[in-house]
């Protein structure tokens, strides 16, 4: 029913079911008449401003001297705090910020700002960095690995230049038994030096193997024969050697009616051969070890003795055990792994070679020959 008390100042009626207005009382709705909703708000402290819809009869508190209703937050950044009713989030140092619905977003540059790198003496602040080859030194880079590999060549090799003769009687000798025979025994010893790592990178071109002097009777020297070297190379895996790469070469005569010894005896010579000779590409690398393994065969009756110029690394090949046990008689005890003379005599250079098949016995298991090999054609006679 209308409120009809007070005076017009007091009262405004637009109809009878939706707005009057009396004294600091406002309402909507007059559920005595048949409204299906009454809202009611008391103002004592300013303008009233109605934002939003409610659902009950409420009281709002306003501000003084009237306003829209807001909430202050306090936001803190680094050492600074402040109550704010908004905040606004600024690109900058390559951050960017975005709104998606109720959600900030920011994404980084990716520019790398710079960065001090120090080489030698000197430091500079840098955005990039370029690995330049030289030196022998090759840079790489795998992912976001930097690589780097030293590339150290040599025109020249000889595998004893470094090792000293040890034994005594033959010095640097190793007399050998008579180059004669179907097959001989297979002789096993580093390569270089006393097992060190090889020292630059060389494809070997030319190779000069065997170094040795023949010597005989006159009537035995005038006999045709063939010689066969053949020689692998081999390099370590776990507890056994493994064969790289292998060749041969050979020598001989037909039968003469004249002494042949000009050919083949007479002080120490070299049998030669090119990179034909060889299974593969006879590619040896800096920082690499590899073991040397040689034997020949013979065809005819050339029964020569034969010495070969090379090193004695140990002056006998067998040792007579450890401090604090018995002599031992085994073959196999020397003085370093991967010394010695193959236990049995074979056709062909075998694909593995264990420490446990090289027989100590005999003085030449501690000698290594002579090997020589050239990647530069001006060096192949000298």
């Amino acid at each position: 029913m209308p409120i009809t008390t007070g005076g017009f100042e007091d009262l405004v009626q637009l109809s009878q079911d939706t707005l009057y207005y009396v004294g600091p009382d406002f309402e909507i709705g007059n559920t005595s008449v048949g409204s299906t909703a009454s809202i009611g708000f008391n103002n004592t402290a300013g303008k009233l401003a109605l934002a939003g819809v409610a659902t009950a009869n409420a009281t709002v508190n306003l501000p003084p001297g009237g306003g829209t209703l807001l909430s202050n937050i306090n936001i803190s950044a680094g050492s600074t705090s402040n109550n704010l009713s908004a905040v606004t989030f600024s690109n900058v140092n390559g951050i960017s910020f975005g709104l998606n619905g109720s959600v900030i977003t920011a994404s980084g540059a990716t520019t790398i700002s710079v960065v001090n790198f120090s080489a030698g003496t000197t430091s500079q602040n840098l955005a990039s960095v370029t690995f330049s080859n030289s030196g022998n030194v090759s840079f790489g880079l795998n992912g976001s690995t930097i690589t780097a590999s030293a590339n150290v060549t040599g025109d020249w090799y000889d595998n004893i230049i470094r090792a000293q003769p040890a034994a005594t009687g033959s010095g640097a000798m190793g007399v050998m038994s008579n180059l004669t025979g179907s097959v001989s025994s297979l002789f096993v010893a580093p390569l270089h030096g006393f097992g060190e790592m090889f020292p630059y990178d060389i494809t070997a071109n030319t190779c000069f193997f065997p170094d040795l002097s023949v010597s005989g009777s006159t009537a035995t020297m005038s006999v045709a024969f063939t010689s066969v070297w053949q020689f692998g190379i081999y390099t370590l895996n776990a507890s056994s050697l493994s064969l790289l790469n292998s060749g041969s070469v050979s020598f001989g005569f037909a039968g003469a009616a004249t002494n042949n010894s000009t050919g083949f005896a007479g002080g120490f010579r070299y049998g030669t051969f090119p990179a034909a000779n060889w299974s593969s590409s006879p590619v040896f690398k800096y920082g690499s070890r590899y073991w040397l393994a040689w034997f020949w065969s013979s065809a005819g009756a050339v029964n020569q003795t034969i010495s070969m110029a090379g090193n004695f690394l140990f002056s006998t090949g067998q040792r007579s055990g450890l401090l604090g046990a018995s002599n031992l008689t085994a073959t196999s005890n020397g003085y370093a792994p991967f010394y010695g003379i193959f236990t049995a005599q074979t056709a062909a250079m075998p694909v593995s070679i264990g420490s446990n098949q090289l027989q100590k016995t005999a003085s030449i298991a501690g000698f290594v020959p002579h090997f020589v090999m050239a990647n530069n054609a001006s060096l192949t006679v000298f």
